[in-house]
């Protein structure tokens, strides 16, 4: 019996979402160390099964709070808008929503939207077994969670106020 041959150089390569996950964290993460000139450390947990995919610390105060990172990295559809979706199996009430979008490749983040994931379901659709949670791009808009959007400078200040 020939087994079968397998010829590396015939795959199609993309970005799996697994490696956009930790793309995306790695991005928030470094923007924690670079904007908060080192004083917030972050840590990523040895297993993702509790809704937190960062931990940042504040060296200063000993303080932490737990993050979920959701990634966009595509465009926006064509109504400006971008989507995050939140398992509920993995919801932390006690953590903090972080949506990004980080238009791959660049590697910087667009926009990223900050709240208390307690405060999530209040702005999200429910789903069967997730959250959704809808974000405008455009540029001057009015949506629900126009309140929570900001740039990388700003997601720093935000995560640094909630250390405080």
């Amino acid at each position: 019996m020939k087994s079968a041959e397998f010829d590396i150089r015939a795959t199609d390569y993309s970005v799996t979402s697994s490696q956009i996950g930790w793309i995306t964290e790695s991005v928030v993460g470094a923007n924690l160390i670079a904007r908060s000139g080192g004083r917030i450390a972050p840590f990523t947990p040895v297993a993702d099964d509790c809704g937190v995919d960062l931990l940042a610390m504040d060296k200063a105060s000993g303080r932490t709070v737990a993050l979920q990172v959701k990634a966009w990295t595509r465009g926006p559809s064509t109504d400006q808008t971008i989507q995050f979706d939140i398992r509920k199996s993995t919801f932390n009430a006690f953590s903090y929503f972080i949506g990004v979008w980080v238009p791959l490749p660049e590697l910087e983040i667009a926009y990223a939207w900050f709240l208390p994931m307690r405060d999530v379901p209040d702005f999200a659709r429910d789903a069967r077994s997730h959250l959704i949670v809808r974000c405008s791009t455009g540029p001057n808009t009015r949506d629900k969670m126009s309140l929570f959007r900001m740039d990388s400078e700003g997601l720093v200040a935000a995560i640094q106020a909630t250390l405080a």
